[in-house]
C-alpha cells in the first residue's frame, strides 16, 4: 500500500504554494561566551542560535600534535600547534547542527555561508613561499557520524585501510573545502576542492582529516579529492595579531548543481581575497545538505608557532532543515512550475491528480520522478485543479 506522507496542492488560476523557507536563518552562532563549548568531546551542538547560545565540541586533528593550551577562554578559542614547524597542520572538526538535522539547500537560490573570525597569532599566510602557508575552511554532510572524541594526531592521520581510523566518524563526511595561499602554485595554489567520503579508502589517503588538499605531499597522507578551481597566484599577507574573517558560501543553482565562493576579509570588512567556482555538477557534486564544518591551517615557518584566537563562528543561510516527512516546495516562473523536495527523500515517487482530491483513482506517476529530488513541468491553464503528492514506491 502506498503511504501519503505530505500533500501540497495548487489551483493554477487561483493559488500557487509559496516555499516556506527560512530566509536569512542563523543555523549556528558562537562567540565562545556560552560556557557550554568543549574540546575533543565529539558532542553535538545545542542552545538557541538566535539568542547567541550555540555551542558544540571542537575536535582537533593535527599532523604535529596540538598545543597543550588549546583552550576556550571567555570570548575566544585559542588553538594551534605545540611546536614550531615547517610542515605542521592543524584543524578543528565540529558539528553546527545535530547530525540528524542537517540544513538542506532545496530551492534554487538557497545558500549556506560559514564564516570564522580570528586573530592571527603566528604563521598564517605571512610569507611568499610557493609551498604555503595554507588556510582552509570547509562545509560537509556528516552522514550522521560525529567526529572522533579526543585529540587525533600523528598516527591517527598517517593511516591506511587497516587502520582503526579507516572507517567511521569523519571518514564518512563529504563536502567542499576552500584553500587560500600566497603565491602558491599547483597543490599549493588558492583553490576549491571536493572532499568525498573516505570510508575504507585504500589509497594513500588519510581518512579522518578534512581540509588537507589531496595533491599536496608531506609527512602525512591527505584525503582523496578533486581540485575544482585554481586561482592565479597573488601575494596575501595576514599581519601578525591582525583580525580577519574567512568564509565559504555554497549556493544551490539547480538540482545537483552548486556554486562555491570563499572570501577573506580584514577587520574593516574589506576584501583581501575572493574566489568562486562555476557550476559544480556531475562527479564534483557531492551534497546539498550540511551539518559539519572545519577550519585549519598549514605552517611553513619553522621560526614561529601556528596559532590563532578564534573569536566568532557563524553559519547562516536560506535553507530547509531536515523534516521527517517529504515537503514539496513550489516555484513558478512564467508557465514553468518547479517542484523540489529535500534530497533525503530521493526515491519517493511524485504523483499528480488533475480531477479532485476525492478522486482517489486519478493519481498517476509523473514520468522520471522516482530517483530525483525535483521536477519541472509546464502549467496547462485549462486545468484549474491540479494536485501533487509524494508516495513511497510499492
Amino acid at each position: 500500500m502506498k503511504r501519503i506522507l505530505k500533500l501540497h496542492s495548487y489551483f493554477t488560476l487561483l493559488l500557487v504554494v509559496v516555499p516556506l523557507l527560512a530566509r536569512g536563518t542563523v543555523f549556528f552562532s558562537d562567540n565562545f561566551t556560552s560556557g557550554n563549548d568543549t574540546i575533543n568531546q565529539a558532542s553535538i551542538p545545542g542552545g538557541n542560535p538566535a539568542a547567541g547560545t550555540s555551542y558544540t565540541s571542537w575536535d582537533i586533528a593535527s599532523s604535529k600534535g596540538c598545543t597543550t593550551n588549546d583552550v576556550i577562554y571567555p570570548g575566544f578559542f585559542h588553538a594551534g600547534l605545540n611546536s614550531n614547524s615547517s610542515s605542521g597542520f592543524w584543524e578543528y572538526q565540529a558539528m553546527f547542527r545535530p547530525s540528524n538535522d542537517p540544513a538542506y539547500l532545496v530551492i534554487p537560490g538557497d545558500y549556506i555561508e560559514y564564516s570564522v573570525t580570528f586573530t592571527n597569532i603566528g604563521c598564517l599566510i605571512g610569507t611568499n613561499s610557493t609551498t604555503g602557508p595554507l588556510l582552509w575552511i570547509g562545509l560537509y554532510n556528516s552522514g550522521g557520524n560525529l567526529p572522533l572524541a579526543g585529540q587525533l594526531s600523528d598516527s591517527g592521520l598517517q593511516n591506511d585501510s587497516s587502520s582503526p581510523y579507516a572507517n567511521g566518524n569523519c571518514a564518512n563526511w563529504q563536502g567542499y573545502v576552500s584553500q587560500i595561499a600566497s603565491n602558491g602554485t599547483g597543490a599549493y595554489a588558492s583553490c576549491i576542492f571536493t572532499r568525498p567520503i573516505q570510508n575504507g579508502e585504500t589509497g594513500a589517503s588519510s581518512h579522518q582529516d578534512l581540509v588537507c588538499f589531496p595533491g599536496r605531499t608531506g609527512s602525512f597522507k591527505e584525503p582523496v579529492g578533486t581540485q575544482y578551481l585554481v586561482t592565479p597566484a597573488a601575494p596575501i599577507n595576514l599581519v601578525s595579531n591582525g583580525l580577519f574573517t574567512l568564509s565559504e558560501r555554497i549556493t544551490l543553482v539547480s538540482n545537483a548543481c552548486v556554486t562555491i565562493t570563499n572570501t577573506l576579509l580584514d577587520s574593516g570588512n574589506n576584501i583581501i581575497f575572493q574566489q568562486g567556482t562555476t557550476n559544480i555538477v556531475g562527479a564534483g557534486y557531492l551534497t546539498s545538505g550540511f551539518d559539519g564544518m572545519s577550519f585549519g591551517a598549514l605552517s611553513v615557518n619553522a621560526s614561529s608557532l601556528l596559532e590563532v584566537n578564534i573569536t566568532k563562528v557563524l553559519v547562516t543561510g536560506r535553507g530547509s532543515p531536515y523534516v521527517d516527512y517529504p515537503f514539496i516546495y513550489a516555484t513558478l516562473t512564467g508557465s514553468t512550475l518547479t517542484l523540489n523536495w529535500a534530497p533525503n527523500w530521493t526515491g519517493m515517487i511524485l504523483q499528480s491528480n488533475m480531477v479532485s482530491l476525492m478522486a482517489t483513482d486519478q493519481w498517476f506517476n509523473v514520468p522520471n520522478s522516482s530517483n530525483v529530488d525535483s521536477c519541472v513541468t509546464t502549467i496547462n491553464y485549462a486545468s484549474t485543479n491540479v494536485f501533487y503528492r509524494l508516495v513511497f514506491p510499492q
